[in-house]
């Protein structure tokens, strides 16, 4: 499968121990964390191109009696790409209700979890929101700097069916992961999700975006995402639902995003941070870990 080679794999975060469960054929590598008695577990869902090491920081600031289940989504991090009879890849499971149905396997496969908390990190949080579509069990959904703006229509109708076969076949993505290789490239994304990433964190993104797998793995996940089908079809009411992102997001602009709130998701609330970028869970993780035990509680 083409393992990250990075001592951090080696070590857990503080009370977390190495997971692995089977949800409809895929099995999901990932962190677990057992909860106290009577804490709340809380699913925790990467983004695009990234992995479970994402939540190391937020992890590290939320008390050690709350439960946490971290996964790596398929062809991310861990986790294999899906595959299918004869071993031919299966995108369907990229799809966002697919993925909703493996979240709530795993779920299931904890002892004594009652009313989780799915958090999302970015087009995570649109998996922890068809979570929600899928089940009345949870407690609540937190997406951090959630992308949540659909394409514009033209894109959706007209040129992704044309690009995501252009970016998603594997010569495009062994180009891509040499070039992610290129001094300066990954630099300059990474710069561009705002905030001083240290270096250790430059280098695991680095690892990650250097293999075809994971590169596949995210290009399917962005080409196989339905956000208008997902923000047109829910109840949601009837699930408390906590946003945060920030001004100076360069991947996620506040305005678009809050008009799309205030259409598709009129009962959430959503929090803006003056600044902290893409990635502000790993730089402030104590604000994000507030807005999840406040939903705790």
């Amino acid at each position: 499968m083409g393992i990250v080679n990075r001592p951090r794999y080696q070590s857990p975060p503080a009370g977390c121990r190495d997971w692995a469960g089977l949800a409809h054929g895929v099995v999901y590598e990932g962190w677990i964390r057992s909860a106290s008695e009577g804490q709340i577990t809380a699913l925790l869902i990467h983004g695009t191109a990234s992995d479970r090491w994402t939540w190391e920081p937020l992890i590290e600031a939320l008390p050690l009696g709350i439960g946490l289940l971290a996964i790596d989504l398929p062809g991310h991090g861990l986790t294999a790409l899906p595959r299918g009879d004869g071993g031919a890849l299966d995108t369907r499971r990229f799809q966002l209700d697919s993925l909703a149905r493996d979240c709530i396997a795993l779920l299931g496969q904890l002892s004594g979890v009652r009313s989780p908390i799915v958090v999302g990190h970015s087009a995570g949080a649109a998996v922890a929101l068809a979570v929600a579509q899928e089940t009345k069990t949870l407690k609540g959904v937190v997406g951090l700097a959630p992308s949540l703006v659909p394409p514009p229509s033209t894109y959706s109708l007209m040129l992704a069916p044309l690009f995501n076969p252009l970016f998603t076949n594997p010569l495009s993505l062994r180009a891509m992961s040499l070039l992610c290789a290129v001094p300066g490239v990954l630099s300059s994304i990474l710069d561009s999700m705002g905030g001083a990433l240290s270096q250790e964190v430059r280098d695991h993104y680095r690892d990650l975006l250097s293999r075809p797998e994971h590169l596949a793995g995210a290009m399917h996940f962005m080409a196989e995402m339905n956000l208008p089908r997902l923000l047109e079809g829910a109840a949601w009411d009837l699930i408390p639902c906590r946003l945060l992102a920030a001004a100076d997001d360069q991947w996620i602009p506040i305005e678009p995003l809050t008009k799309c709130i205030e259409r598709s998701l009129p009962s959430a609330h959503l929090e803006i941070l003056p600044e902290g970028g893409h990635l502000f869970h790993e730089l402030d993780p104590a604000r994000a870990a507030h807005i999840v035990e406040d939903l705790m509680a």
